[in-house]
């Protein structure tokens, strides 16, 4: 009777010595993979991630057809000499604001894989920005498309933020380019089974390029008032 209980003592001591073993020996390869995989996943992630927000506030801000012919005024003596520039801040704001407002609504419709509110599209299904294939990270273009597939998805961090910069260039003899753009900075979480990374997204839309005759004094140089 002794011999049993100690037979079935040796047993489970042999079990759980096994157990322990290939616990710690699947432990030690998920890590090695880890540290194999995620600069590769990281690398790739990253771009995609860039890649996917910058295009749908892109979409979103070009759906809203907005209109800007008229945010620059230019004054000039009566010798045609530039003596002021005006810009409509007030309509720059409003527009800034749609924009954020348009351009929030498309990524959060991204990130959960559902129609755009703006675009009508459904740009990732289930959220699923990018399925990277684990052959491909071995850098063989036989093994480009071997393997299961690491989704990739995106999550904003914090609500968009915008700007609006006026900037001007020389632009061909006696003549500047005026530019007024819309900068939307945004903070993207990179997620993956190998990676939680945040990423800041900036996207530059131009919204006017003008060519005026004459140089532009340069106390109005990027000057918004």
């Amino acid at each position: 009777m002794k011999k049993r209980k100690r037979d079935r003592n040796r047993r489970w001591l042999a079990a759980a010595l096994i157990l322990a073993a290939v616990l710690w020996l699947g432990n030690r390869t998920l890590n090695q993979l880890n540290a194999l995989l995620k600069p590769h996943v990281e690398k790739v992630a990253a771009s995609e991630v860039r890649n996917a927000a910058s295009a749908v506030i892109k979409r979103a801000v070009d759906s809203l057809d907005l209109k800007t012919e008229d945010l620059i005024r230019i004054q000039r003596d009566s010798q045609g000499n530039i003596t002021d520039i005006i810009y409509d801040t007030q309509r720059m704001n409003e527009l800034m604001s749609r924009s954020l407002d348009a351009a929030q609504e498309s990524l959060n419709a991204a990130e959960e894989g559902e129609t755009d509110p703006h675009t009508h599209l459904v740009y990732y299904d289930k959220g699923i920005i990018y399925s990277l294939p684990v052959g491909m990270l071995t850098g063989s273009v036989l093994l480009a498309n071997v393997g299961p597939s690491i989704d990739i998805r995106m999550r904003a961090v914090n609500s968009l933020v915008g700007q609006i910069d006026a900037v001007s260039s020389a632009y061909g003899i006696n003549s500047t380019l005026l530019e007024i753009d819309l900068k939307i900075s945004v903070e993207m979480l990179v997620i993956s089974p190998f990676l939680l990374d945040p990423q800041q997204i900036e996207v530059k839309i131009p919204l006017v390029m003008q060519i005026v005759q004459g140089q532009i004094p340069q106390l109005m140089v990027g000057q918004v008032a």
